[in-house]
């Protein structure tokens, strides 16, 4: 096996699938505990069991897929295979030999419980998911593979600026494609060509800047201009994150917090955060994972929703966000080192994400839009990023 890389770790991919697939459940990989007794509360909710299990046919086919793509399994050892072996004894087996062969096991165990769950009660369906629960969660908690340990978790290296309190999570040095191919859907000219971006480590924003943090700068820099729509109150609640602004008032921000404007490649490499699928939960949009589509008709709290794999709230919809990138309608010419492009047409800077307001498909990880520097948005805000 290779060494520890920003892609997706065989056993992060299962505990992303087993955290959309399962109740969402909120789970931290961070002490080596193998008790199976950890997983009973979580799969309570027997009425969703049903609904939970006709979506995982088609998930952990696609599990299947990313592990053979990844070169993790053959062909032949996919979901078809035939697992006698009770699947607690598998986990065990992993925990103890912490072999590859052993997650396989387990997983192809997972997906044969799955479709044999289908096809059965409400309370045996109950039963094999709390199995399966309790063997994902052993398997990532005992950290039983070196490459099982997760890329991105909150640690003491995350930190907050000086001014504004903003918080910042360490996103390491890794590549990525940046981009998207000729074949996704929805998908524009201006995000091609796809190429690769070799990243160095930076801080980036947590979260949005709120509204409670521009009123710090504002008290600070009284000849601040007060955001356009400040009094609106769709948008001015504390959690709320600032719409309103300019880039250059975004800028000035930033650099009063201490750091900066993230560039373009920054903001893709950490929306991602190792995936590269249209969105960074799968392919398919899912209502629950993002404030888009005018579902609310307003901007929401900017900790609403739950974060992606590194840890970032709202990187796709509730607000589009400034980066320092001039904009340009192609990728071509693009750095590669991860550093903003400052020349095209700098009358106008990039804004990526979407936002409460856009239509689904324009809050996949590539999309791109730009916007006149000078002017303010109800659908536009920004997150501060921060040199090492």
């Amino acid at each position: 096996m290779s060494e520890i890389t920003h892609e997706m770790t065989p056993a992060n991919f299962f505990l992303e699938l087993f955290q959309e697939e399962y109740l969402n459940a909120d789970l931290e990989v961070d002490t080596r505990k193998t008790s199976f007794d950890d997983a009973q509360p979580l799969l309570d909710k027997s009425a969703e069991l049903e609904a939970i299990v006709r979506r995982c046919s088609k998930a952990t086919e696609m599990v299947f897929s990313e592990m053979e793509a990844k070169g993790w399994i053959g062909v032949e050892e996919g979901p078809a295979a035939n697992m006698e072996v009770p699947i607690s004894e598998v986990a065990q087996e992993v925990i103890e030999n912490t072999t590859l062969q052993a997650l396989q096991s387990v997983m192809g165990q997972v997906v044969a419980e799955l479709v044999t769950a289908q096809h059965e009660t409400v309370k045996r369906t109950q039963r094999q998911a709390d199995e399966i629960a309790r063997v994902i969660i052993d398997l990532v908690r005992a950290e039983a593979l070196p490459e099982a340990r997760s890329r991105r978790t909150t640690t003491a290296e995350d930190v907050k600026t000086g001014n504004g309190g903003v918080d910042l999570v360490l996103i390491k040095d890794g590549h990525f494609q940046m981009g998207s191919p000729t074949t996704e859907a929805d998908s524009d000219d201006s995000e091609r060509p796809q190429h690769e971006v070799a990243m160095p480590s930076f801080y980036l924003g947590k979260y949005p800047v709120t509204n409670a943090q521009y009123a710090q700068f504002m008290q600070a820099n009284p000849k601040v201009v007060e955001p356009d729509y400040w009094s609106d109150r769709r948008f001015n609640g504390e959690r709320q994150p600032v719409v309103g602004v300019s880039w250059e008032a975004a800028n000035a921000f930033a650099q009063w917090a201490g750091g900066r404007l993230p560039t373009e490649a920054e903001w893709e490499y950490a929306a991602r955060a190792g995936t590269t699928t249209r969105y960074w939960w799968g392919d398919e949009f899912e209502s629950e994972r993002v404030n888009a589509g005018c579902a609310i008709g307003r901007t929401s709290p900017v900790d609403a929703y739950a974060p992606n794999p590194w840890g970032l709230h709202d990187v796709v919809g509730n607000v589009w966000e400034w980066v320092e990138d001039c904009w340009n309608g192609s990728y071509t010419g693009a750095p590669t080192d991860g550093s903003a492009l400052k020349s095209g047409d700098c009358s106008r800077r990039v804004l990526r994400g979407g936002s409460w307001l856009t239509n689904p498909n324009r809050v996949r990880s590539a999309t791109r839009n730009g916007g006149w520097r000078d002017y303010r948005y109800d659908y536009v805000g920004f997150r501060v990023a921060q040199d090492l």
